[in-house]
């Protein structure tokens, strides 16, 4: 959402349109305010890319948007903390009226001296609002992606070294974050620094192609001096910060240093707590009895053609069901699922869900009406469902195969069979 959000200013547009008609039409948990409002429609502008596409490529906004959202779960946006603090200034991306979009990152350069230019945002299409928060916002969600990148390679390299040593996580976690944030920056600094000083050169004339010897570690001391006073300077503007929010001058130095230093807070260790929880729950004096364990109907999971995946009701999956009825696509399925169900919601606001909304309507409903037989479970543990409308039936009836066409598909079995 923060990359939508801080690229193309007309698709930052309309997501923000997207995010605000959700919190406007409903309360709480997916609950639909009384007030009628009109059924959400993204726009049919035609738009053209911005120059760093290369070539000038045109798109359809609408179709653009209803494929980029179309697996997006707008109750989960709105839960996420940058989207509650930035809430006011989205609402004024989505009233904006100007010619041209509010273009968040365009920046103008600025005297500031005889010599010296300063990079600032271009407000020139901001209307007299300040947007200045949310841009500052996106880029500090955007900032550390790379470094976290990086990191990740890194940990992979350090975690094959390392793992035969016989120690703990919170050792090659901490190497990982040296070599990602001080090792790498330095030696693209360091042969920068090597190459415009011919003085270190070792052969007069020719200019060296990479750190060696001495040289590697004389800029390295350079290099070291200059980033800890940097660091000094980031510890006193976060211990600032720790006061200012009524805290002591380092509590988020040593809750950084706690949480990197504890195995617990390792995902390994969760894992294994969350495993040995699974098995021993097993052993438990409440032992949950499931509906297929008790005598009468069986129930009969997805993969015995019993019940319906949810997670095959995608877009990219029309065809299989236009093969069996050309007017149906997999979001209308979905609809009739609903409807056949009784889901209580009015009609506009059902248009205005993407199809992945719309599946999380159903696997709540399925939750609902088997969770009380089956203790202990989530609604996220609910990954199918025993259809109700036709639409749905023609999934697993035995006639049309609709689903075992699709998981075949996705095993790729049509293609094995297609060349024997």
């Amino acid at each position: 959402m923060w990359y939508i959000l801080g690229g193309n200013p007309h698709l930052a547009k309309e997501f923000a349109r997207w995010i605000v008609d959700y919190d406007e039409r409903f309360v709480g948990e997916g609950e639909e305010v009384s007030t009628i409002l009109p059924t959400f429609t993204f726009s049919s502008d035609i738009i053209t890319l911005d120059e760093h596409h290369g070539e000038d490529v045109k798109i359809g906004l609408r179709e653009a948007m209803e494929y980029i959202t179309a697996e997006c779960d707008r109750e989960t946006i709105l839960q996420q903390s940058f989207i509650q603090d930035n809430m006011y200034l989205i609402k004024q991306l989505t009233e904006h009226t100007g010619n041209e979009p509010v273009r968040l990152f365009d920046f103008k350069l600025e005297s500031t001296s005889t010599y010296t230019k300063k990079k600032k945002f271009d407000e020139s299409t901001w209307d007299g609002e300040d947007y200045s928060d949310l841009a500052v916002a996106i880029i500090r969600c955007l900032v550390n992606h790379a470094n976290h990148q990086q990191r990740c390679e890194n940990y992979v390299q350090a975690t094959g070294l390392i793992s035969q040593t016989n120690i703990g996580e919170a050792r090659p976690t901490i190497r990982t974050i040296i070599v990602s944030v001080i090792i790498r920056r330095f030696n693209a600094w360091g042969l920068k620094k090597l190459q415009s000083t011919p003085r270190l050169w070792k052969t007069a004339g020719k200019m060296p192609a990479r750190l060696t010897g001495s040289n590697k570690t004389y800029l390295f001391l350079e290099y070291l001096d200059q980033y800890l006073k940097e660091v000094d300077v980031a510890n006193e503007a976060i211990d600032q910060l720790d006061i200012a929010k009524g805290g002591k001058a380092g509590d988020t130095r040593r809750r950084i240093i706690a949480h990197l230093e504890l195995q617990a807070g390792k995902i390994s260790a969760a894992e294994g707590d969350a495993f040995v929880e699974s098995v021993t729950a097993k052993y438990g004096d409440d032992v949950p009895q499931y509906v297929a364990e008790v005598g009468g109907e069986v129930d009969v999971p997805a993969d015995m053609g019993g019940k319906v995946l949810l997670r095959i009701f995608t877009k990219t999956r029309d065809r299989f069901i236009k093969a069996v009825n050309n007017d149906l696509t997999m979001e209308k399925c979905v609809v009739a699922e609903i409807e056949a169900r009784k889901i209580s919601i009015s009609e506009e606001n059902l248009k205005s869900l993407s199809i992945a909304e719309k599946r999380k309507k159903i696997r709540k409903n399925e939750f609902d009406n088997i969770s009380s037989e089956r203790k202990g479970m989530a609604e996220t543990d609910v990954k199918d469902f025993t259809p109700e409308s036709l639409e749905m039936k023609y999934m697993i009836d035995k006639f049309h195969k609709v689903q075992e066409k699709i998981i075949n598909f996705e095993k790729g079995i049509d293609d094995v069979e297609a060349n024997l």
